[in-house]
């Protein structure tokens, strides 16, 4: 329980906002007062605002299920109401019987200067449909998560415990004091960046589920690699920085969990930029870099 408390006490500070087609939050349910799970939701909204999807909930846990969504947006109340439909995968050893599927029902509201997506479930046992629990739900942007965790790396210190999650959080608010702009980047979207270094280095990797993400690099239209499979291990690309360095990233696949998300991490010198992007297969994003 202790990881459960800790857990949900990060999410209150890991709050944003994020509602467009391709949409990607990470948050947590909250059962009662102190029982949290890791919650994933990934969706487009589609014509007449309707909404499909998945969530993981215990995402990289033992207990970890995907399950598919339907659902709807409403843009003048800002207000999201899905259902769990019908589960795709189950790693968890809970019997079927016991499995409940939620009905989530929230809005974007305003807190800590930021918006986030809060609301309630209620749940239903799949096999018997008959009421199982209920609680809230809090969920954020991964942009917005990883700009607060890097104001917080400069305020906390690591936490002395064994706690596989603590460490991971530690893990992440220590990478953060070394960022100095974050990125999210979506399908067309083109960033400028200047440059001083003689030389562009950039790392590219998944830091979350390894799930077949593939993509292309090009640069100034010269490929550098045509099919390269995104592990949690990172690729480092080194080439010499020209007076103007376009990089392309193409989606080829989205693996088993969609969209196509990738990490690059570039360094300049003593500036370094974390950019996220989010793809379906066949969308790129542009990188210009200027010296």
């Amino acid at each position: 329980m202790k990881k459960a408390i800790f857990f949900i006490i990060i999410f209150h500070f890991f709050l944003g906002k994020c509602y467009n087609q391709s949409n990607e939050f990470i948050g947590a349910v909250l059962i009662g007062r102190t029982e949290a799970i890791s919650y994933h939701l990934v969706f487009d909204i589609l014509e007449n605002n309707k909404v499909k999807g998945y969530t993981i909930t215990d995402m990289n846990g033992t207990n970890e299920i995907k399950v598919n969504i339907e659902g709807n947006y409403y843009p003048k109340s800002k207000t999201l109401k899905f259902i769990e439909k019908s589960i795709i995968y189950d790693k968890s050893n809970a019997n079927k019987d016991e499995l409940c599927l939620l009905e989530v029902n929230g809005k974007f509201v305003k807190k800590f200067g930021k918006e986030i997506f809060e609301g309630t479930f209620k749940s239903k046992f799949d096999s018997t449909k008959v009421f199982c629990d209920n609680g809230k739900v809090f969920l954020t942007s991964p942009k917005v998560i990883y700009e607060v965790a890097k104001k917080a790396s400069k305020h906390i210190d690591p936490l002395q415990t064994k706690d596989s999650l603590s460490n991971i959080i530690n893990s992440k608010l220590q990478d953060m004091k070394t960022v100095d702009k974050i990125e999210e980047m979506k399908a067309g979207k083109i960033l400028n960046i200047n440059w001083q270094s003689d030389t562009i280095v950039f790392e590219i990797w998944d830091d979350k589920i390894e799930d077949g993400d593939r993509i292309s690099v090009s640069v100034n239209d010269k490929i550098w690699n045509s099919d390269l499979l995104v592990t949690n291990k990172s690729k480092i690309i080194s080439i010499p920085a020209e007076k103007q360095n376009n990089i392309k990233v193409t989606a080829l696949t989205e693996g088993s969990h969609p969209p196509n998300t990738v990490k690059i991490y570039l360094v300049d010198k003593n500036k370094k930029h974390l950019i996220l992007t989010n793809l379906k297969k066949g969308e790129v994003s542009q990188i210009n870099i200027k010296k």
